[in-house]
């Protein structure tokens, strides 16, 4: 994994792509690391490293007919 500045060259995903215009509009600096699906904390703990910075991870959960959201 490797700790990159600012936009990807590469096309993202819409959302992914506002977050990046709403940066560069601002004139906020910003890093990145493109990983894989981070889905155990093994992952989670590599990026954590590559980035210098503590993170955690989300788990939402939701009952079989998905009528509620337990956070």
């Amino acid at each position: 994994m490797e700790l990159k500045q600012g936009r990807p060259q590469e096309k993202r995903i819409d959302k992914e792509e506002r977050v990046y215009d709403l940066l560069d509009q601002l004139n906020i600096d910003y890093q990145r690391i493109d990983h894989e699906k981070a889905d155990t904390m093994g992952i989670c703990l590599e990026i954590e490293k590559s980035l210098q910075a503590t993170i955690c991870k989300n788990l939402f959960l939701v009952n079989s007919n998905k009528a509620n959201i337990i956070y």
